[in-house]
């Protein structure tokens, strides 16, 4: 196990907070951008459908740091292997 002290804790804890609140954000955005390349005839064209194949791999990277955020909210520890298994989806 991990031990960290209160402090250290309400500091990781504020630094994922702002994480998953910009991964929130960027999410939507993303989305939204994707879903407007889609519905729209005029993007149709090879550098916007480039484009919005990107704005979905960036919701599915985004989605990376939904995945561990309720993870820092149950207890003050993580099991080395719980660590690896978050860490993998922000390497990929």
């Amino acid at each position: 196990f991990i031990a960290l002290d209160e402090s250290s804790w309400r500091i990781v804890r504020l630094v994922y907070a702002i994480l998953a609140s910009v991964a929130v954000i960027g999410i939507s955005l993303n989305s939204i951008l994707l879903l407007t390349t889609i519905k729209t005839k005029k993007l149709g064209s090879t550098s916007n459908s480039l484009i919005g194949i990107c704005a979905l791999f960036d919701v599915c990277h985004q989605v990376g740091y939904l995945i561990q955020f309720p993870i820092l909210f149950s207890d003050f520890y993580i099991h080395i292997y719980m660590c690896s298994a978050m860490q993998v989806s922000l390497i990929g």
